[in-house]
Parts: C-alpha cells; structure tokens; sequence
C-alpha cells in the first residue's frame, strides 16, 4: 500500500483546524450557493452519453482551471479525455481526490416522450433539480468545485494536495455482439485507464448518488451473453425447424430457478448474491417470417461478493450450463462473459469512513450511515481505486428523491435536491481540511 490512512487522516493542532472549519463553512455564501447551483445546471444542458464526454470534460476544464488549478486532458482514446485538475499539485503531504464519471446512464436520445429528468437540460422545481445526470452524477462536480472555492474565499491554505477528476467510461456497459463502438465502452474504461497512467491519492471520494450516506462497499459483477443456436425454416414450414427460442426461454427459467441456490452458494452476510436475466436478442426483428429462428441470446448479470473471483463465477455458471444442457439434449449453449468488474470492501472502522462521518456532521449538524444492503449491488470506480491501495469510496448529494427514499429516480428520471447540493459542498470542504491539514 502506498501511503498510511492512519497517517493520512490528520489534523494540523484541534485549535487551527476548528477555526479554518468555521471560516470555510461561513464562506458559503449567496454568491458561491448560486454559483453550484449554476454549475450543476450547465452540466446537465450538457449531453454526454457514454463516449461523448468530451465536452463536459473541456467544461470541467475550463471551471477548474478558474480556480488556479493546473489540468491535464489525459486522453483514453480519440475525443474522450479524462479531465484532472490538481490544488497544490506539487505537496509531498496527504492527498484526497474527489472523482466522478463524465458519462450519463442513458442519452437522453431513446424516445421522442421522455420525462424531463431524462433530458439533458436542467429544471428547478421547488428546490429540486431535474434533468439527466442531475442525480448520477454530475450534480457532484458542482459540489467539488464548492468545497474548493469555499476554501479558497476563506483564504485557506492548504498542506496536502487536492485532486479532481473527472472519468469517460463508468456506466455499466460493453461492447457485446453487433453492440460496438465507443457508446458501449464504459465499464469503468477511463478509471482503469487513470490509475494506469498515474491517476493517484491516498484516499478517494466519488459523489455517486447514495443519498449522503456512504458507501463503503460493492459487489463484484459480471456480464455473460448465453447463447444457442436453431435452424431456421419459413413460416409455411416451420414445424420442421429448431426454435432457438425456444431455448432461450427455457435457459432463462432455468437461470432464474438457480438464483436462490446460487445466492445461498456465494452471497455473504454484508453483499449478497444476484442472477438477473437483463435482456434476450434472438432471430430477425426486421422479418419474422424466418421461423423459428435461429439464433437466441440471453443476456446475464451476476453480482456477488468480492471475495469470490470472477473466475469462479464464470466457472460455477460454465458448470450449471453444462448440467442444463446434459439434462435436455440439443440445448448446446455457449457462454461469453463480455464484461467483468471487481468489488470493493473499505471497513466501517477505518479512518478514512470514520473522517467522512465527521466531515457529514460538521457540515449538516446530524450523523450520516451505510447505504442499505441492497445498494452494494451498485459498482463504482472506487473498486479501481482500491485495487491500487488507495483507499475509496462513494459518498455524493444525489440518489434521493421528493418522497425521501433513496433512489436516483422519480416518476420523472433523475432528479437532486438543492439542499445536499450545496450540503455536499460543505462536507467535502471539511474532509478536505481533516486530509490534507493547513499550511503553516
């Protein structure tokens, strides 16, 4: 491990500290309130779907370099950059970053009706804030820039190096069958990428939507694309075909089935276990006169802890398909596992949780927690992070809606309450003074 959280986590003395916490918190004032608000708005106005990032990312740039913060555009592949600004970019003190993906979960383009929390153009509605993104996960940007421009109008200066950056890539999608091109390469892409070429600090924070609780742990997952095979006829003949079909549905019935035993095999007492069938491709939509077809795709995602390994699911499920196809001769499925991601585990006890606890309450007078179990099924770059000893995890303002449930979405999509917008602000700006302590 590179650096020691325990040596990290610091202040500079109780005394300096309390009294450059209180000047931070009172400098978030009318005009730096509308200024995150503002430029959580412009983001959202603008669109960036998996693989077109790069104009959020030449915004971002453009934001930060405001501050005085040197950026570099580290380029993934042609038109998609990761932005990463540096405060203090030549400290040898303790260092925090503050990451996020560039990329929205859908493209605002799927549908002519879309609600307008799945558009890419914000919308204010009684202290709630609409629009793609809003909620996962650009809203947390804006909270960035606050805690840095909080600090700075405070006239704080600070001993250990900030980092923000901002990633292409994240959304949980690959490229599979005719589905390719730079739209279906997320994944955590731009993350692994990062890390590999220097994308380092002692501790990380993503703000992805969890509500302003904290996240400290995700599953391991895995996409597969279970396929068979038919022969195909025309529709005046096909009692004389293979209804590949037909064998898909019994492969999905089966999976579905193996699902609670495959959870009581691998799923664990903090991260269960999950088998989803997520989607099924098969024949000729444009003409299904050719009957029964003769292909079929089923598509699978499994979630598990992450002290399984990737091969030992693929494995478990390679032998669960070949029981199945041992059982009803002629089902001949065929298994590509097309993306796999690690999960993460960062204790409740260490120091890094234990200051985002304390940063929360300093910042919103009232404690904070874990997210609910359930919610560890949601990956996150901070895997990547951990996998290269640093230590992560995820904490932002979106993931509640009006009705105070923790979600991304309402009846009208993406949606962040102004409130955690700007609470989010502070309580970056107080971890950010407990990291990397006042100059002297």
């Amino acid at each position: 491990m590179a650096h020691d959280v325990e040596r990290n986590v610091i202040d500079n003395g109780e005394a300096p500290l309390r009294a450059a916490q209180a000047k931070v918190l009172n400098a978030q004032t009318k005009q730096i309130s509308d200024e995150i608000i503002e430029m959580a708005c412009d983001l959202i106005n603008i669109a960036s779907p998996t693989g077109e990032e790069q104009e959020v990312g030449n915004y971002l740039a453009r934001r930060f370099g405001a501050l005085g913060m040197p950026v570099t555009m580290q380029e993934v592949e042609p038109l998609r950059n990761n932005m990463i600004a540096h405060l203090n970019p030549d400290s040898t003190g303790p260092s925090i970053m503050f990451n996020g993906h560039m990329d929205t979960s859908t493209s605002g383009r799927e549908s002519t009706d879309l609600p307008i929390g799945l558009l890419p153009h914000a919308v204010i509605e009684d202290g709630w804030l609409y629009g793609l993104g809003a909620s996962n996960m650009k809203a947390a940007f804006s909270s960035y820039y606050g805690a840095i421009r909080m600090i700075e109008a405070a006239g704080i200066k600070l001993s250990g190096r900030v980092t923000v950056s901002g990633v292409v890539g994240e959304i949980e999608k690959a490229p599979v069958a005719r589905y390719q091109g730079s739209f279906f390469r997320g994944g955590g892409c731009g993350a692994n990428y990062g890390v590999q070429h220097g994308l380092l600090a002692d501790v990380v924070v993503i703000g992805e939507p969890t509500g302003m609780r904290i996240q400290n742990a995700a599953s391991s997952y895995m996409f597969c694309r279970v396929g068979t095979k038919g022969v195909a006829q025309h529709t005046w003949s096909r009692e004389r075909g293979v209804d590949a079909l037909n064998k898909g549905v019994f492969i999905i019935n089966a999976l579905r089935e193996w699902e609670p035993e495959f959870e009581r095999l691998v799923g664990g007492a903090k991260i269960g276990a999950r088998l989803t069938v997520g989607a099924i491709d098969g024949g000729y939509p444009y003409k299904p006169s050719i009957a029964p077809a003769p292909m079929c795709d089923v598509f699978v995602d499994i979630r598990f802890p992450p002290d399984h390994s990737i091969l030992e699911i693929a494995n478990l499920l390679r032998h669960r398909l070949e029981a199945l196809a041992a059982d009803k001769p002629g089902l001949d499925p065929t298994l590509e596992v097309f993306l796999c991601r690690n999960g993460f585990l960062l204790p409740p006890e260490d120091p890094f949780f234990q200051a985002v606890l304390q940063a929360h309450v300093l910042a919103v007078e009232r404690e904070t927690r874990e997210v609910e179990r359930n919610r560890y099924f949601v990956s996150a770059d901070a895997t990547t992070f951990m996998e290269y000893g640093m230590k992560a995890l995820a904490y932002g303002p979106g993931g509640l809606t009006k009705d105070g449930s923790y979600q991304m979405y309402d009846q009208r999509g993406e949606v962040c309450s102004i409130r955690n917008l700007l609470a989010c602000a502070r309580s970056y700006a107080m971890l950010i003074l407990m990291q990397c302590g006042i100059a002297t």
